[in-house]
């Protein structure tokens, strides 16, 4: 740009130079033209004054014209010197440009490596991204299933306590109403016997009486048998009297009998109805324990299954983290499979 500026003024220069140099050879033509225009007779002797003047000018003019041609020449030649440079900066300047072009070329394909590299890096990028969306919508989805799981167990755990809660209050219904049956029947059952018992010593003391009384008559048969018999009526009335208290004590031992049977059957009825009511205790006892053990049972596998998706939040938040981690570390797809993947896999 320098150059160019002085190559520039240097040609106005030379172009003022020259248009005053052509003034110049146009006064020094007129000034000619005048002298052309002097008779022979003014040449040869010398001319007059204004003869004299227009040499002296003329020769004034030839000096100035010397002047400015040698100034021109030397604008020329310079001219020529700042051309010649100019040529030599401008050779220089054109293989620094070559170089520079060179150079601009190279990093042209440096920026065009650099922006493909930027551009996969980019890819990479946004392919992370799409994968952290995916490992993020596959965790979530994963809670979401575990959380149903969850929730289904807790609804079926509440079902089943439910039911189990329900048919222990009818187990304890049913012992609470076989308690009061058994405490009743076993009242019933002492007051019952408590009868028996005051029927039996009541039918003892007469069975004892009869005794006494068939003992005293058998005495009295007895001692008449030894006797002389006057009349047959007499012997006849105790004959007839003996099988009529025969048939008086073996209906009152039949009836005692009968009663003692009743008694025992009684008693076994109250021993089969105790034996039930506590079959029923034990059974129900037994499905209290069994509802027990599984509301236990119940409440372990949802213990685990919360410990399974506090585990799964953990490796996803993990998994996540690392991702995040690889991304900021590398600019590079690493082989092998995708977070995504392995994620599922783990699912």
């Amino acid at each position: 740009e320098d150059l160019k500026m002085q190559i520039a003024q240097l040609e106005a220069s030379f172009a003022r130079r020259g248009r005053d140099v052509e003034s110049l050879q146009r006064e020094k033509a007129g000034i000619l033209a005048q002298l052309e225009n002097v008779p022979m007779s003014d040449r040869n002797l010398g001319g007059g004054a204004a003869t004299l003047a227009n040499m002296e000018r003329l020769k004034d003019m030839q000096e100035k014209l010397d002047k400015a041609e040698e100034a021109s020449e030397g604008a020329k030649r310079e001219l020529q010197h700042c051309t010649r440079a100019a040529a030599l900066e401008r050779q220089k300047l054109q293989a620094e440009v070559v170089a520079l072009i060179r150079k601009q070329s190279e990093q042209d394909s440096s920026i065009t490596k650099s922006q493909g590299e930027l551009n996969k890096a980019k890819l990479e990028a946004d392919r992370a991204k799409r994968s952290e969306l995916d490992t993020r919508q596959q965790r979530i989805k994963a809670e979401n299933e575990l959380r149903a799981a969850l929730d289904a167990v807790s609804r079926d755990r509440d079902v089943e306590v439910r039911r189990l809660t329900s048919r222990i209050d009818d187990v304890n219904a049913m012992l609470t109403q076989g308690n009061h049956e058994h405490s009743k029947a076993l009242a019933a059952y002492e007051a019952q016997m408590a009868q028996w018992r005051e029927e039996t010593l009541h039918l003892r003391e007469k069975l004892a009486g009869i005794n006494s009384e068939h003992q005293e008559e058998i005495e009295r048969v007895r001692k008449q048998s030894f006797q002389p018999v006057s009349s047959t009526t007499g012997s006849y009335n105790v004959q007839q009297g003996l099988p009529a208290m025969a048939d008086e004590m073996r209906q009152q031992v039949a009836a005692m009998l009968k009663a003692e049977e009743e008694l025992l059957t009684d008693r076994m009825e109250l021993r089969l109805a105790l034996d039930r009511a506590q079959l029923q205790k034990t059974r129900a006892v037994r499905a209290k324990e069994n509802a027990d053990s599984k509301c236990k049972m119940l409440q372990k596998q949802c213990e685990s299954l919360q410990e399974l998706l506090f585990k799964a939040g953990d490796k996803v938040g993990r998994d996540v983290g690392a991702g995040q981690r690889h991304d900021v570390g590398k600019t590079h797809r690493p082989r092998g499979r995708s977070t995504s993947t392995r994620f599922r896999q783990r699912s």
